[in-house]
Order: C-alpha cells, then structure tokens, then sequence
C-alpha cells in the first residue's frame, strides 16, 4: 500500500541546493504570473516574459474563458522562465481542464494515456488514466542516483471542468504535497523512505503545463490557465488564502472531499435485522476448515463468522477480537458474517485499534460471487487474506477502507483518505476523509447506509466517504450480500464493541 500513504519525511539531515539569490519574498507574493487570459505576457522575478504556445497549441480570448488548449502533441504552453527563479523550496499553482471526464482506461489491452500536466527543473507532475482510476505521479530531479517519486490516486476528472492544482515542495523537510482546488490530497509517498533526497545544484529551465493524450481511449486535452509560482512551501491555510474572492467548487469525491456533517437518517424506516452477541463465544471457522485440499467442500453452516488468512477471531469482555499471527509479513485477516444483508441497509460497529497511528482497515458491503451466488458457494476459490482475491477475483463487492495510516520513525504517517472502490475491479469511485488516524484507541464509531446505488460511511459522526452509484458507470448497482470486516495485516489486532444491521426504507413523503 506505499502508493497510497500521505505525509513523509525523506531524511531529518537538512538538504542543501546551490540556488541563486532571489530578492526576500514576504508572505505569499509571487515570484511568477502567467494569466493565459487572451495573451501569453507574464512576470517573472519584476521581468515581463513572453510564454510560447505548443504545437497546434490555442490561446483563447478572455470572453471564451481564456487559457490555453493543446494540439494533438506537445505542451500546451512553454514558458522560458529566467534562470534563478527555481528554488529548493517552493509552490506552483495551475488550474487545468480536462475535454473530457477521465476516469479508467476502458480498455485493457491499450497502453494508459498520459500526460505531463506540470514540467519543470523541480519537479514533475505526470497525470495517467489508469485502468482503475487516473494516478498523478509527482517525480522531482537528484543529483545523486535516487530519484524520488509518488502516486497520488484520484476517482475521476470531470471534463470540461477547471481544477485547481498547487504542487508545494521542500527539500530540506523532505515534502512534497498536492491540493486540488484548495483541499490536500493524498501526499505522494516518497519511495524508499529515508533516504536522502539531493536536488540538483542548479535548477533552470523552462515550464511546460498541458498536453493531450490519446492512447487510453477518446483523446483527451488538459488545458491551462493562471499559472503562480511562490518562493515558500505553502500549507493549505495559505493556498486557501491564495484562492480567497475565486469561484472554486466543491470536489465531489475527485479527490479528497470533505463531505460535512453526519448522516441523515431522518428519510429513513430503520428495521432491526441483525445484531451480533459479543457476550458468547464466537461461533467461527476458519476458511481451512472448509476446503479438502484445494477443493472447497463445506458450506459454514451453523457458524455466524468465516475467518480468512492467518490470524484469529474471538470474543471477550463483549468485544469481539481480531488479530493477525504475521502483522509483519503481509498477514492480512478477513471475517465475514455467514449472513446475506438485504439491498438497503444500515450497518454500525465500534472499533478499536491496537495503534490508531499503525493499520488499515476495511469493510467489504453487498459482496457476492461474480456468477450472482454466495461468496462461500462450493465452486469458489481458496481466500486467504491476499487482497487481490477480494477486489479482482471471483467476487463483486463495494468496499471502504475507513481508516488507514503507516508507522514510522517520526509517528504515523495517515493516508487522509477514505476511499471507496467498486469490485470487480478495483475501481477507485469516490475519495473522502480518514476521521479515524491519529485519534486513539475508540472505539470509534462506523456507520455505513446503503440505499439502492447510495452509499454513504460516517466515522466518528461525520460522514468519510459517499459514492453514488449510477449503475452505469462501473457496471450494474451491487444488491444483497455479504458483509465483511478485514484488517491489513500491519494493523496487528482491534477490537470491535458492537456489529448491528438494521434494514433501511424510505418513508412514504409526508410522513
């Protein structure tokens, strides 16, 4: 999961760049303007400065809305930037507009399409329509032979929309953190922690932004606009600033959203339908138990739960427990109710980390075997805590991961994100918030309502993540099914206080 992770210091030892001198810059003025709104006259350092279009490149006038469109190939817009306005630490702001939504890569035997949105002497911001979803992969430059890089995961881009993109770098902390339209991302995760990141002793060169891609299906233009470059690394309170008097929207679960408030249950006929007694011993058989060899032979009957991977299940002092024997070695654990919930449903359960800053969990929702049966029919395959068996094997399911978060040296390192997929597929559908990371032992409180293609997950009495599914998009909306609990296998143990389900009903208007 290192592609998914949030904050990272590379190194605690201070990096050093031989840049030149830059006059003192206070507060958050810019060092770099380019508008782009009907002419290519921008300022650099107190210098105008004239951008180049790209090739097959359009300037358009204010009244269109101004920016630039690419051709069919190249940037966008190139921009000779005046040597020593590169710094080690700083930001660059763009907003960009896809010509269409950007989601996956329909089809999987094309190469994905891609595009280098932001090009310049620090750093690069490549964006991928992935087969699951488009990636933003962030590259800075080295003088040594590593060369850090990271993945920021988005649901979608939707086309014929302006985003607003921040990229904020600083060697010497070893950070490097994406906004779009205002609101942090997942910060791409260096690989190889730790290791010294060594900026080149010069950085000049030219900007480039925009481009077009076309191998991925449709072809796709991302054009520019209102290009910024500040001397300091700016926090999310400054991009904000940077933002104040524009017309900015909302994210709608492209990338991290915050979604507000609690859930409204108030539309809603709440049925109880199922609740978990954690006072008895748990009736539990490990997925092993099942099989003859490679061949499942046994359906769970008489058993509520079906443990998979190396862990345990057990319930004690009214918690239930759940651990895994190989938190170090990728030992991750699966328990599913042996109960097939109804379509609308509301589901709660308290949970309890070992670590709150150590682990990730998920639940699985609606789950089913691809052919439409159970998810422990006798013709499936051996689970066995492997994720891919869960996302991209023989079953369909919608899935959360509600909280999620790395150790480290410094601390824990949260994702920010809790994000829902669809599957089969792995599909990345909607990005919302981790309310859980860093905030103790709990037990913390999830909630999850399901209402035909409606799905919403609260933690902590807000809502996390929410995802509208049009039946369309990523295929038909799942139905009734399993409901599962599953743990990484760094999360080592929690516990859990209660597990209830109640079956959810619109009410009848005016009632």
């Amino acid at each position: 999961m290192k592609s998914h992770c949030l904050s990272h210091a590379i190194g605690k030892t201070a990096l050093v760049a031989v840049l030149t001198a830059i006059p003192a810059t206070v507060g958050h003025a810019q060092i770099f303007r380019l508008d782009l709104d009907g002419t290519l006259e921008g300022r650099a350092d107190g210098r105008k400065i004239m951008a180049e279009l790209g090739p097959g490149a359009t300037l358009r006038k204010p009244a269109e809305g101004g920016g630039v469109e690419p051709g069919n190939e190249g940037a966008a817009v190139v921009v000779p930037v005046p040597d020593g306005l590169w710094r080690s630490t700083g930001t660059l702001s763009c907003w960009f507009r896809p010509s269409r939504t950007i989601r996956f890569a329909s089809d999987p035997k094309q190469k994905p399409g891609r595009v280098s949105l932001v090009d310049c002497p620090v750093l690069r911001a490549e964006l991928t329509e992935d087969r699951r979803h488009p990636i933003l992969k962030l590259t800075v430059p080295a003088a040594g032979d590593y060369q850090p890089s990271g993945s920021i995961f988005w649901s979608h881009l939707k086309g014929g929309r302006w985003y607003h993109l921040a990229l904020a770098w600083d060697a010497a902390r070893g950070r490097l953190e994406a906004y779009l339209n205002g609101a942090l991302q997942q910060e791409s995760r260096l690989q190889e922690a730790g290791r010294r990141w060594e900026p080149p002793a010069e950085l000049s060169g030219s900007l480039r932004l925009g481009g077009s891609f076309g191998e991925g299906g449709l072809p796709a233009q991302i054009a520019v606009r209102s290009v910024a470059v500040y001397p300091s690394f700016l926090d999310e309170g400054a991009i904000a600033a940077t933002l104040r008097g524009q017309d900015v929207p909302p994210l709608d679960g492209e990338g991290r959203t915050d979604y507000g408030g609690p859930l409204d249950l108030a539309p809603y006929r709440l049925t109880p339908a199922y609740e978990a007694d954690f006072t008895k011993p748990l009736g539990v058989v490990h997925e092993g138990e099942l099989f003859d060899g490679d061949r499942r032979v046994r359906l769970p009957e008489g058993k509520d739960w079906v443990l998979e991977g190396p862990g345990r299940a057990w319930t004690d002092e009214g918690r239930l427990h759940l651990e895994s024997f190989k938190p170090q070695e990728n030992g991750h654990v699966v328990l599913w109710s042996t109960r097939v919930f109804p379509e609308d449903f509301l589901l709660e359960f308290g949970m309890s980390p070992k670590d709150s800053e150590n682990g990730l969990n998920i639940v699985f929702l609606g789950a089913t075997s691809r052919e439409g049966g159970g998810i422990f029919d006798l013709d499936l395959p051996h689970r066995g805590g492997v994720f891919n068996d869960y996302h991209s094997g023989a079953l369909n399911s919608y899935h959360v991961s509600y909280w999620a978060c790395s150790a480290a040296a410094d601390g824990g390192i949260p994702r920010r994100t809790a994000n829902v997929r669809k599957n089969h597929g792995f599909y990345l559908v909607s990005c919302g918030i981790d309310r859980i990371a860093g905030e103790g032992p709990g037990p913390h409180r999830v909630r999850v309502l399901k209402v035909g293609g409606k799905l919403r997950v609260e933690t902590r009495g807000r809502i996390a993540a929410a995802f509208d599914d049009d039946g369309s998009t990523y295929g038909p909306v799942w139905g009734s099914g399993a409901i599962g609990l599953r743990q990484m296998g760094h999360t080592h143990r929690a516990s859990y206080t209660h597990f209830k389900v109640w079956k959810v009903q619109r009410r009848e208007s005016g009632n």
